[in-house]
């Protein structure tokens, strides 16, 4: 048989950093633990589910928690050592911001044992203000994934990749589930709420993950 020269075309979908990845993976897995909290919250008084004061189910969160949190220094722990001046500053902002986010399902626990909302069932007004704080996260990470790409094409001389429409999906569901359901009395928003937010603090990762985030200018 004829010997095949090998193709030089790269693949249209590959994983092109793994690391981006495990940060997006860490972030999903948060979200999926936050709204299963919230789930909880919101169907306890129907259900009367006690599974958030099961010790078997807060060792699962805190293994999975650090598992998340090591990823996402993985992630960024050799930007961080390799970058330089304001980008550096950046990537160590914008690792701290990711690893708190990550850390919420924790934090709830810790402010849940200290109020003891196991067995009260906390305010809406507290319920609100988590909601407020997980929406500050996601919106503060967003921003900063955006100025991060713009720097790093300033300091490489390349064109940073816009983001796209479809790059915005969760939030766009969120907003439709928020508009229709709430509005017909729904608590479905509430459940749905964490976990699109965090999809959506993922995409960044995952763009970066499966194509290039800074495409190069094209020659004449």
């Amino acid at each position: 048989m004829p010997d095949v020269a090998p193709s030089n075309k790269t693949p249209r979908f590959y994983v092109r950093d793994g690391r981006s990845l495990m940060a997006a993976i860490a972030l999903l897995i948060t979200g999926a633990i936050t709204a299963e909290i919230v789930d909880r919250y919101v169907y306890q008084e129907v259900t009367g589910a006690l599974l958030t004061r099961s010790r078997l189910w807060w060792e699962i969160v805190l293994n999975l928690q650090i598992l998340s949190v090591g990823m996402i220094w993985f992630c960024y722990s050799d930007r961080i050592a390799d970058a330089v001046g304001n980008l550096k500053r950046i990537h160590m902002l914008l690792c701290g911001i990711t690893i708190v986010a990550a850390l919420i399902p924790s934090f709830l626990a810790a402010v849940s044992a200290a109020n003891n909302w196991f067995y009260v069932r906390p305010s809406l007004s507290s319920f609100i203000g988590f909601f407020v704080f997980g929406i500050a996260f996601w919106f503060t990470s967003l921003l900063m994934q955006i100025v991060l790409l713009r720097l790093r094409a300033r300091r490489t001389g390349a064109q940073a990749k816009q983001l796209r429409a479809w790059h915005y999906a969760p939030a766009f569901m969120l907003a439709v589930i928020v508009t229709v359901d709430a509005s017909w009395g729904g608590r479905v928003w509430l459940v749905a709420t964490p976990l699109l937010l965090y999809l959506q603090g993922a995409m960044p990762y995952l763009v970066h993950a499966f194509g290039p985030a800074i495409s190069e200018p094209k020659r004449a």
